[in-house]
């Protein structure tokens, strides 16, 4: 429900909003954003500051699913998290939308299931 909600709220953010055109902007052609009037650091150093924020939410998210913070509470999804990174990157530089393809890459991975229990 979380995700649906969080989904939904950056659609709409990036489609409909002067920010959201100009990370769209950005991840087309830097260059040209910037001739454009758009303040290319600034815009940075906000889209990094969401990267964040979403990740902290994750981490919360999880710890409370599990109902325990351990410093090996996510060991075994590194190739996940590096393959979702890596995909919504991808698709952001080619200035489509990161968030679904992230999602669908975390939906679609078999590691990224229900985390298991490690062995005490």
């Amino acid at each position: 429900m979380l995700l649906a909600a969080l989904f939904t709220l950056f659609a709409v953010f990036l489609h409909a909003t002067h920010w959201g055109r100009a990370v769209y902007a950005i991840g087309n052609n830097r260059e040209a954003a910037r001739y454009s009037g758009v303040n290319v650091k600034r815009v940075h150093a906000r889209r990094v500051r969401h990267s964040g924020a979403m990740s902290a939410l994750a981490a919360i998210v999880l710890t409370a699913y599990l109902a325990s913070a351990r410093s090996d509470t996510a060991v075994g999804l590194e190739l996940p998290v590096i393959t979702a990174v890596v995909s919504a990157a991808s698709t952001f530089l080619a200035a489509r939308a990161a968030f679904p393809a992230c999602c669908s890459v975390c939906w679609c991975s078999p590691s990224c299931k229900t985390p298991s229990a490690s062995p005490a």
